[in-house]
């Protein structure tokens, strides 16, 4: 039975007459409107305390866990401000080099979802601005599984060749190399512009204007840069 419903069968159900006051007040039907106003009042808390209920929210949800033990960049990472790195790995600013060691990595998620992050080396703390329009179909947590690893320098270059392991360091691609020494070099490229991995071409930001587009050849290996 609704709320309206109840107050309305109250009113309804025969009473017997109360005192009568001199001005011929009826003391029965009083308290009888009191009693409904007292209700009104004790369902709309109750109502309110519902409605103040926080929902589910996302960002409170349980992260995918990271490796046990020490965390460091998967590949390298460029910044101009420490507080304002790009999801798209501008590569422009000083470079943080892959296998760096990093603690304290935090996500937020939400409309201003982050990754905050310290380099133990440096102790410079640093937060990447997730934009998901340049990531359709990936969260702030897939960003952070991709940026930061168990693995050390050493483990991350493992099997790359002499040349592969040079590009790795000073942070530039170059023709003969394979696709998983660019993933180390440039990181993975923005979904926005290279949905898929098995493309020829993957495209890269030098800057907020300028692209960097590498290309592969049947055998895997980089063909051209530019």
């Amino acid at each position: 039975m609704g709320f309206g419903s109840l107050c309305a069968g109250m009113l309804a159900v025969p009473f017997r007459r109360g005192r009568q006051y001199p001005c011929g007040e009826d003391t029965s039907m009083k308290w009888r409107w009191l009693a409904v106003g007292v209700m009104l009042v004790v369902a709309m808390a109750g109502a309110g305390c519902r409605r103040g209920q926080p929902a589910p929210d996302a960002a409170l949800a349980p992260l995918p866990s990271l490796p046990s033990g020490p965390l460091y960049t998967a590949c390298n990472l460029w910044y101009e401000h420490p507080q304002r790195m790009s999801c798209i790995n501008y590569q422009v600013g000083a470079l943080i080099p892959a296998g760096s060691e990093v603690r304290g990595v935090e996500v937020r998620s939400g409309r201003r979802a982050s990754i905050t992050f310290t380099v133990v080396a440096s102790g410079i703390t640093h937060t990447i601005q997730f934009g998901a329009k340049y990531h359709p179909g990936k969260t702030v947590e897939d960003l952070r599984a991709r940026l930061f690893t168990g693995k050390t320098l050493d483990e991350l270059t493992a099997g790359f060749t002499d040349q592969e392991k040079e590009c790795v360091r000073v942070g530039a691609v170059a023709p003969g190399i394979s696709r998983e020494a660019v993933l180390v070099t440039y990181g993975y490229p923005p979904e926005h512009r290279t949905p898929l991995l098995t493309g020829a071409t993957w495209t890269y930001w030098i800057n907020r204007f300028a692209t960097r587009a590498v290309t592969f050849g049947q055998d895997g290996k980089v063909v051209s840069v530019r």
